[in-house]
């Protein structure tokens, strides 16, 4: 049952998300959440406590998307800073300290700099404090993605580097200069993104093994 609904959600979503590609600017507003509200749905079904927390982590995405759609950022960013750290605490229930996965850690930290020197010198006030903010808590998302155990874990560990692309797409084509087909790049990125982790998490990629108890954690692969 549980195999038959992963399939059945990975159609639904994969559908939803290229209907946004195909529709309209005026419409794809409205559609823009939609791709990650059925996830939510499919989570909170999923019967698990990961499914459970990913479905929250998405249900505040979700709202995210409808704050961009009407192009709210601040509320925009609020939200998702919510699911960063959704995930971060899902994600650290699961980690496993692993020095040959350090390397992984470049390229989330790399992009952070990129935009704390890029961005962050262009915007003033709470916006600035906001993005700031933000960014501490997606790099703990992606940090924390790194080392989650399992022998699928780099599914989760993909959707978190590419989550953190697309939003320094957005940032970068809002205060830097304009990219040419810059939703094109931000949607697709975004919603592989939450593919990844959502539909890893609903197929048991966390579920493959116990979450950490704080007797129980191990520093060794």
């Amino acid at each position: 049952m549980r195999k038959q609904m992963f399939y059945i959600a990975t159609a639904v979503y994969t559908i939803a998300a290229v209907v946004f590609f195909v529709l309209p600017p005026s419409v794809q507003n409205f559609w823009i959440c939609v791709p990650a509200w059925l996830l939510t749905l499919f989570c909170a079904l999923g019967g698990n406590k990961p499914c459970r927390i990913a479905a929250l982590a998405l249900a505040t995405s979700a709202v995210g998307d409808v704050f961009g759609g009407m192009g709210a950022l601040l509320p925009q960013i609020g939200s998702f800073a919510i699911a960063q750290i959704v995930y971060a605490v899902l994600f650290c229930r699961y980690v496993r300290f692993d020095v040959h996965r350090l390397p992984l850690l470049l390229l989330p930290l790399l992009i952070a700099i990129v935009v704390a020197t890029t961005v962050l010198p262009r915007v003033e006030g709470f916006l600035r404090i906001a993005i700031s903010g933000y960014m501490l808590v997606i790099m703990a998302m992606s940090c924390s993605a790194m080392f989650v155990r399992g022998k699928r874990w780099w599914l989760i560990a993909m959707g978190a580097v590419l989550f953190v692309i697309s939003d320094s797409i957005i940032a970068w084509n809002l205060f830097v200069e304009p990219i040419s087909a810059a939703r094109l790049w931000i949607m697709s990125s975004y919603y592989a993104a939450q593919a990844l982790l959502g539909l890893s998490i609903l197929g048991g990629v966390l579920s493959d093994s116990k979450p950490l108890e704080p007797d129980n954690v191990s520093y060794t692969e």
